[in-house]
């Protein structure tokens, strides 16, 4: 995190004008290029088990991070991809960017 690796980027959509400007990505495969939405920003414990334990649900998942976000587009998707990095000011937070995969 200090040397701005390990999805070090995903802490600058804690900014308002930075999620509102940066509305997601593409995603290369060897079968398919996937278009990704930013759908919304989030600081969750590093201990939330619904996100990080072994049994997750997407759902549920899409559900904490809604009622927990800084910023958050309405957008449904089938496919979701979940980012997430340490917090470089409290430890014991990671940055959350959820993404919609198209």
């Amino acid at each position: 995190m200090s040397y701005g690796k390990m999805f070090s980027d995903v802490t600058k959509y804690s900014e308002q004008k930075y999620f509102n400007d940066h509305l997601g990505g593409v995603l290369y495969s060897d079968e398919k290029v996937f278009r990704l939405e930013a759908i919304g920003f989030a600081k969750i414990s590093a201990n939330e088990k619904d996100i990080y334990g072994i049994h997750r649900d997407a759902d549920k998942i899409v559900g904490i991070l809604k009622q927990k976000a800084y910023y958050w587009r309405t957008k449904n998707a089938d496919r979701y991809i979940l980012l997430s990095t340490c917090d470089g000011r409290d430890k014991s937070l990671r940055n959350v960017l959820l993404l919609a995969v198209r």
